[in-house]
């Protein structure tokens, strides 16, 4: 643990966070060119078209969120666009974020439906995400600290976007043909997740247990 603070001191967060940004790019950039070549018989339409809706409680983005995504390259890989609302608490004010984050699922099960079911039920044990969360529309919030913020160098982090990571497991049922009228399937999941902030907060401050830093988000998503 000692080492690990010696590193962290010679990084300032100014530094990390670009280092977070870099490989958020370059995951995503990876992601569209698999994308491309995996897809190439779809057209461009269908392409941006989104594949479904996702509602969300909590989970690092807001009280409540909402929004589209993308599903792609044999359904492993997911991206999606939300904008949530954080309610107003004591003297703040509510507020509303937009999020955009990206998930890789490696495998699924197909789970056995009882006999006379129709359909299809499958589990995905594993959701691995990162992603980007902006405050808007505030100018409490800032990307680079204000000179008036003592010279504007002291907190040396954004209070106006977070960089997070999740971990979490989704169940999906997917219609029968004679509801495709309806949609492929709806889901179910949940995540835990934790920001770049919280776990740097958390390596010098061994009072930090992993309940603090953590937050568990659950939600639906209709897939068209």
């Amino acid at each position: 643990m000692p080492m690990v603070r010696m590193i962290m001191k010679k990084f300032s967060f100014k530094e990390v966070r670009g280092g977070i940004l870099l490989l958020v790019v370059l995951m995503l950039t990876c992601v569209s060119s698999m994308s491309a070549s995996t897809e190439k018989k779809r057209t461009f339409l269908q392409r941006i078209t989104p594949t479904h809706v996702t509602a969300q409680y909590a989970g690092n983005i807001g009280c409540v969120s909402g929004g589209v995504g993308w599903e792609y390259g044999k359904k492993k890989w997911m991206t999606e666009a939300l904008i949530g609302y954080i309610t107003r608490y004591g003297n703040t004010q509510s507020l509303n974020t937009f999020t955009l984050r990206q998930y890789y699922t490696p495998w699924d099960v197909n789970i056995p439906l009882p006999r006379g079911c129709k359909g299809a039920l499958k589990f995905r044990p594993v959701a691995a995400g990162l992603f980007a969360n902006v405050v808007l529309f505030d100018g409490d919030f800032w990307t680079e600290e204000p000179k008036h913020h003592y010279g504007g160098s002291y907190y040396r982090f954004t209070t106006r976007v977070r960089f997070s990571f999740s971990l979490g497991e989704r169940i999906t049922y997917e219609f029968p043909e004679e509801w495709k009228r309806w949609g492929e399937g709806v889901e179910l999941f949940y995540d835990f997740s934790t920001n770049e902030l919280s776990v740097i907060s958390a390596v010098p401050n061994k009072h930090l247990k992993l309940t603090d830093i953590l937050a568990l988000g659950f939600g639906a998503r209709w897939k068209f």
